[in-house]
């Protein structure tokens, strides 16, 4: 699926707060709430918005520590790889589980209640496997930023502001992007060179 400029900004709004209402998106993004509803609905159809999911603070479940632990296996055999990672995305611990290239080869963030629970898991994971070579435990200090937010939303005018056309012209050409038909209305994609933002004009 190909994203237009509407597409990322209503991405970039739902994945900040999903509870926004579609009225409310449309404000921030310039378009009706049908508009809006229409788009989401193609979105989740196309898997593009894969679900949504309430973003939990962890310490309010007593969760206080974060761990990132790297994991170098015995065998690469590719049957005792797929058993590994059936274990980890089993434990309820492991929030992300990663197989990747070079001196390790998973990588694996958990949150954990306290060392003790952490200590129990590595026995569980780790010393009782016997395709684990070694592992390397780092524990976070604090965690600076968290997410998987890919914020991609170019400036929008809102509602009641001036005209995109009249801000701009006196900085530069602009430069049309395409032209998208919603509610039945044509709408010019511009961008100017020096602002960079993306506006809709009606013709």
């Amino acid at each position: 699926m190909s994203l237009g400029p509407f597409d990322r900004a209503l991405l970039d709004a739902v994945q900040r707060d999903a509870s926004t209402s579609q009225i409310d998106l449309g404000v921030q993004v310039n378009l009706s709430s049908a508009a809006v509803n229409r788009r989401l609905k193609k979105l989740t159809q196309d898997g593009v918005i894969q679900r949504t999911v309430a973003q939990v603070d962890p310490l309010a479940l007593g969760y206080t520590l974060t761990v990132i632990t790297e994991v170098e296996v015995e065998n690469e055999r590719l049957d005792l790889l797929d058993a590994m990672k059936r274990t980890f995305m089993a434990c309820p611990q492991v929030q992300q589980c990663y197989y990747v290239a070079g001196a390790c080869d998973f990588v694996l963030i958990m949150l954990v209640r306290d060392m003790a629970q952490y200590t129990q898991l590595t026995r569980e994971l780790f010393f009782q496997s016997n395709n684990v070579k070694r592992f390397k435990t780092l524990v976070s200090m604090s965690n600076v930023k968290t997410g998987l937010q890919e914020r991609r939303q170019p400036f929008m005018p809102q509602h009641g502001q001036a005209s995109p056309r009249s801000c701009l012209e006196p900085r530069g050409e602009l430069e049309q992007l395409g032209v998208e038909m919603l509610d039945g209305v044509p709408v010019v994609l511009v961008v100017s060179p020096f602002g960079g933002g993306v506006f809709e004009v009606v013709q």
